[in-house]
């Protein structure tokens, strides 16, 4: 008896074991769809601006979507302007997983940076937004065909910064008002156009500028109208006149190898989103409402350019400018600025 009652405890054990092993197995082949802590992926991203600068706000939604779409998976770290030597190659190859915005001027052709792409800032080259828009299309090609190859990168967007205009402390309504009158400007190509017309370039750091033109330590400056308003130059600006003297391009890259090295379902974000933030830029063409509301808003009158000066400034520019432009930075120069004088119809 005792015997039977060892061998029936036995056999309860043996069952229940069996049925442990069995859901065991079960629970183990079963899909695990339980929640997964994916690591986040942080990528670097570098740009020239200052935190409150218009094309920092454009950049700001590219990160903001990329974040949000990928539901919180891909973050980025800022690198703001002075961290990151855009213009040189070394800097460039040592930066792999990033995403960056450069902008092209005429003279960064001696810093190594494609000078056919900056061929869009040739003084008066481009005169409004439509043409901004034709140029920078050409631009994109040959930008594009100079980085990769030297650089394995994905082009994500290109535009044009708003055309430049003249923010001046005193007026200009003649030639000779421009007679010994100290300029910040934007570009080196735009230094002859002055100098022919008696005015003194100055070399200044942007945020110098305001506190500069209130000691009458300058009295004007060419840049973005937008620069006001990042720079606090209100109370020194007077005068806003319009000349559209050119419009640099600007664009966003990312590195192929950080792209590629992304899971798949958050490759296509990228392009995506770039492609977007081109498209706002384009369509907001945000610096008209600054130069219509903003400026009168603060006093600043705003006026065109004298015509005398303007038709003054563009002899000077046109073609010489362009041409030694063209000279010095060879045949693709010179063919980029043939087509675009093409298509413009210059």
């Amino acid at each position: 008896m005792f015997t039977q009652q060892r061998e029936r405890k036995f056999g309860r054990r043996l069952i229940v074991s069996s049925l442990i092993l069995v859901l065991m197995l079960v629970v183990t082949l079963l899909p695990n769809n339980a929640p997964t802590q994916e690591k986040k992926i942080v990528l670097d991203i570098y740009h020239l601006y200052s935190v409150d600068s218009f094309e920092r706000g454009y950049l700001k939604y590219f990160m903001d979507e990329i974040t949000k779409r990928s539901k919180n998976r891909i973050t980025f770290k800022e690198h703001p302007s002075g961290e990151f030597g855009f213009l040189k190659t070394d800097a460039h190859d040592a930066c792999v997983n990033n995403v960056y915005q450069i902008f092209n001027l005429p003279d960064n052709y001696l810093e190594g940076v494609s000078p056919v792409a900056n061929g869009a800032y040739m003084p008066f080259l481009i005169e409004n937004w439509d043409e901004a828009k034709i140029v920078t299309e050409l631009s994109r090609t040959y930008l594009n065909d100079f980085v990769t190859k030297r650089w394995s990168e994905v082009q994500l967007s290109c535009n044009a910064f708003p055309l430049h205009q003249l923010m001046s402390a005193k007026p200009v309504r003649k030639l000779d008002d421009l007679r010994g009158y100290k300029i910040r400007l934007a570009s080196s190509s735009q230094v002859p156009i002055y100098k022919a017309l008696g005015a003194t370039p100055v070399t200044i750091m942007p945020g110098e500028v305001s506190v500069a033109m209130t000691q009458g330590v300058v009295d004007g400056l060419v840049s973005n109208p937008h620069f006001a308003i990042q720079y606090g130059a209100f109370e020194s600006v007077k005068y806003l006149y319009l000349m559209n003297i050119g419009s640099p391009t600007f664009s966003t890259w990312m590195s192929k190898k950080a792209l590629e090295s992304l899971p798949k379902d958050l490759q296509a974000l990228f392009p995506q989103v770039g492609k977007e933030m081109e498209n706002m830029i384009w369509k907001d063409n945000y610096i008209a409402k600054v130069i219509k509301e903003t400026y009168p808003k603060h006093g600043v009158k705003v006026e065109p350019m004298p015509k005398p000066v303007l038709d003054k400034m563009k002899e000077i520019a046109i073609p010489g400018i362009w041409e030694d432009w063209a000279a010095k930075g060879g045949p693709e120069c010179q063919a980029f600025l043939k087509k675009a004088r093409e298509a413009l119809k210059k």
